[in-house]
C-alpha cells in the first residue's frame, strides 16, 4: 500500500500494481495487438499488392503505428486508464496524485513504450529494469508521464464479528 495525496490534500490508500501483474497485462496487450495486426495486414496486402513498393511500405508503417501506438493510447484515454490486459487483471493507470489520466499522459506513455521500451531500442529491458528498481514499479513511460499503475480489484479481508459468549449475554 502506498499513500497518494490528491490536489485537495486527501490521502488515498491504493495498492500499487506489481511488476509480475504488469508484465502479464502487457503480454495480453501484445497478443491483442498481434491479432489486430494479423487481421488488418491481410486486407492491406490485398489492397496494396498491385501498387508500388513505397505505397506498400507507407501503408504498413501507418498500420503498425495505428495498432501499436493507437491501441494503448485510445484504450487508456477512453477506458479510464485501462487497456484490455489491464482490464483483465484489474489494473488502472492513474496520475501520481490519484486522478484519472488524460490524452497527454496516455500519448507520453504510449510513445515511450513504442519507441524505447516494448519493441523499441531496448526490447522491453529498459522498462522492466526501471520498474524493478523503482519503489512504485514505474516504467520509463510512467516516469515521463507522471503516472502510476494501481490495482483496482483487491481481495477484501474478511472481518469476523466478535460474538458475545453465551454466559455473558
Amino acid at each position: 500500500m502506498t499513500q497518494l495525496v490528491t490536489g485537495e490534500a486527501v490521502v488515498l490508500d491504493l495498492r500499487l500494481a506489481g511488476v509480475p501483474s504488469r508484465v502479464l497485462a502487457s503480454l495480453i496487450d501484445v497478443a491483442v495487438e498481434g491479432a489486430a495486426l494479423a487481421l488488418l495486414l491481410v486486407p492491406l496486402g490485398a489492397v496494396v499488392s498491385s501498387s508500388s513498393g513505397a505505397a506498400t511500405a507507407g501503408a504498413t508503417i501507418v498500420l503498425l503505428l495505428g495498432v501499436l501506438l493507437g491501441y494503448p493510447v485510445a484504450m487508456e484515454t477512453l477506458a479510464g486508464g485501462r487497456t484490455l490486459g489491464k482490464l483483465a487483471l484489474g489494473l488502472r493507470v492513474v496520475r501520481d496524485d490519484g486522478g484519472p489520466i488524460g490524452f497527454r499522459h496516455a500519448i507520453t506513455r504510449g510513445l515511450l513504450g513504442l519507441f524505447v521500451e516494448k519493441p523499441g531500442f531496448t526490447w522491453g529491458s529498459a522498462g522492466l529494469i526501471t520498474a524493478l528498481l523503482n519503489e512504485r514499479a514505474k516504467r520509463l513511460g510512467d516516469l515521463a508521464a507522471g503516472t502510476v499503475v494501481v490495482q483496482e480489484r483487491v481481495a477484501h479481508r474478511r472481518v469476523d464479528t466478535v460474538q458475545m459468549p453465551p454466559p455473558l449475554a
